[in-house]
């Protein structure tokens, strides 16, 4: 009686092939397919996505973003970026270039200007890349996070308004976060609680006044929790 051959004498069987085929299309098919969602996400994302050389030119960027700025493409890659930059902050840009071609990768910030001259800041991370027998070319990708940054300039000139409006208060005030550490207090409770000229900002409650009574501390625990509390004619004289 004859031994079964093994597989690799036998050669591939049809199921093997049929495996192997459909691995061969799905590998080109998805290729394919990538290529393409990233050529349709270039097209159509907000978020820059260039190609510039060491020199400050733009070689390569998507078109929503160009639109957005109020030039095309074509108008794009004949203007210089550094005519892009307001002149403020163009030293900024010339910086930028030096450190890319230094290190290779950088992030941060970046002003540019409309074609209306309306300021827009974006997020940036590029990378340099240094194809054999050609320039380097930096690739780069850009968010503008204009919007992000105002709302982060009105929170702080609020927070401001807050600090001061605490500070000079006439009455004794002070702001505390849910561990009971100071945010703000008011000059007028430095005052009455001996503190001085003492800056307790990021300090618990319970450290300046060690000998702060148990029902305080009770009660401070409630209104962290929500509950309203109020207690008449109960003072705490600080040792």
């Amino acid at each position: 009686m004859r031994s079964p051959r093994s597989k690799e004498e036998r050669g591939p069987s049809s199921e093997d092939l049929s495996v192997q085929s459909a691995d061969s299309e799905f590998s080109s098919t998805g290729k394919s397919n990538t290529f393409d969602w990233i050529r349709e996400f270039a097209l159509h994302t907000r978020d820059l996505i260039c190609i510039h050389n060491l020199k400050g030119q733009f070689l390569y960027v998507n078109p929503e973003p160009a639109r957005l700025l109020g030039y095309s493409v074509e108008e794009l890659l004949r203007i210089p970026m550094r005519e892009l930059i307001p002149p403020e902050f163009r030293p900024q840009f010339d910086e930028y270039l030096e450190k890319i071609a230094r290190d290779g990768e950088t992030n941060g910030l970046l002003a540019v200007a409309t074609r209306t001259g309306e300021k827009r800041i974006w997020e940036y991370n590029n990378t340099l890349h240094r194809p054999e027998g050609a320039e380097p070319v930096v690739h780069g990708i850009a968010h503008d996070v204009t919007q992000q940054k105002r709302i982060e300039h009105a929170l702080r000139r609020s927070e401001e308004q807050i600090r001061l409006f605490i500070e000079h208060a006439p009455a004794a005030l002070a702001m505390f976060d849910r561990e009971m550490r100071y945010i703000e207090v008011s000059r007028r409770w430095r005052e009455e609680n001996g503190l001085g000229n003492r800056d307790v900002r990021g300090v618990s409650h319970y450290e300046v006044f060690t000998e702060a009574p148990e029902r305080w501390k009770e009660a401070h625990r409630r209104g962290l929790a929500g509950e309203g509390v109020r207690v008449e004619n109960d003072r705490f004289e600080p040792g």
